[in-house]
């Protein structure tokens, strides 16, 4: 998995020091592409990348991430390799990916390598675009639901703040969700879960919705995870006093025809062995696929 190292003025020679001394001339060819950043270190912020012969280089403008097209340093250099290892680590940091500088002749390909995507061109005569990779759900041109008699999930209101800040605080659920919210927020209002959730959305990296029986708000269900390529991993989580009635069946059900709807090939579930509960909804309607000594992989195929 690539990471990638901080550009500035004080590392700048870092990424030729990296470079093996044998070849002057790459040396020489990422120096000259280090200086021509150099003027711009002071209005975005620059990170590279050394990967499968090509250099990778993210900025971040004050507002999110842009990924420059992976500068070949080798003739035999191959793009598709490139490109798969900027969709994994867009997908593992949960960002949107989003290439600029991409050739007009490249951009066939760019294409290609994603599901889907949308480009801009970045200059009159169309030599140069911005690709922007899209998941299903930043394609839905609004929060999608669904409904099943009294059972439905929805979007996340202003009314469900408190409920949902209790769900997304529960110690025990969280030990079972796998992520703990004090990573990045020791101290969270209660707005902040809805927050990050609607911000989610608006990034298209991932769906958070209300499981709402008859107007009542009784969990979450989530799509996350989104590879670029057709599958996503969902999740779903019930407040303790709604357990036991069978709502984590009922989301599971509404949830995989949700996906079908948006046009999703496959969903995952990840399910720690000791979550019991889950492990008897999921294996019911998901194939395993991978194991470990802790957690349990599910897939299934809608398309």
């Amino acid at each position: 998995m690539i990471s990638f190292k901080e550009l500035n003025e004080e590392n700048s020679s870092l990424l030729a020091a990296e470079l093996t001394s044998e070849n002057a001339a790459l040396r020489a060819d990422v120096e000259e592409i280090i200086s021509s950043f150099a003027g711009s270190l002071d209005e975005a912020g620059f990170a590279f990348c050394l990967s499968e012969e090509f250099l990778l280089v993210r900025i971040f403008d004050g507002e999110g991430y842009i990924f420059v097209y992976p500068i070949a340093l080798t003739d035999d250099a191959d793009a598709k390799v490139a490109l798969e290892k900027l969709r994994l680590y867009a997908v593992r940091e949960e960002i949107p990916l989003i290439l600029c500088d991409v050739p007009e002749s490249s951009l066939s390909e760019v294409e290609d390598h994603f599901r889907y995507t949308e480009a801009y061109a970045e200059d009159d005569d169309g030599a140069s675009f911005t690709v922007k990779t899209l998941t299903e759900i930043s394609r839905a041109p609004d929060i999608p639901n669904i409904t099943d008699g009294k059972l439905s999930l929805r979007h996340l209101a202003e009314d469900d703040i408190p409920d949902y800040a209790r769900l997304s605080k529960n110690t025990e659920l969280n030990k079972y969700w796998g992520y703990d919210y004090r990573a990045d927020n020791k101290n969270p209002s209660d707005r902040y879960f809805y927050d990050v959730a609607h911000r989610a959305f608006d990034d298209g990296v991932a769906l958070s919705l209300a499981v709402d029986h008859d107007g009542k708000f009784v969990g979450e269900a989530t799509l996350w995870g989104f590879d670029l390529l057709g599958s996503c991993e969902i999740g779903f989580r019930i407040l303790p006093e709604w357990q036991g009635r069978g709502f984590g069946s009922s989301t599971l059900a509404l949830l995989t025809k949700l996906c079908d709807e948006l046009g999703i090939r496959c969903i995952r579930a990840s399910v720690m062995k000791e979550n019991i509960i889950s492990l008897s909804i999921i294996e019911k309607k998901m194939s395993l696929y991978r194991q470990t000594d802790s957690i349990n992989y599910y897939m299934y195929e809608l398309k």
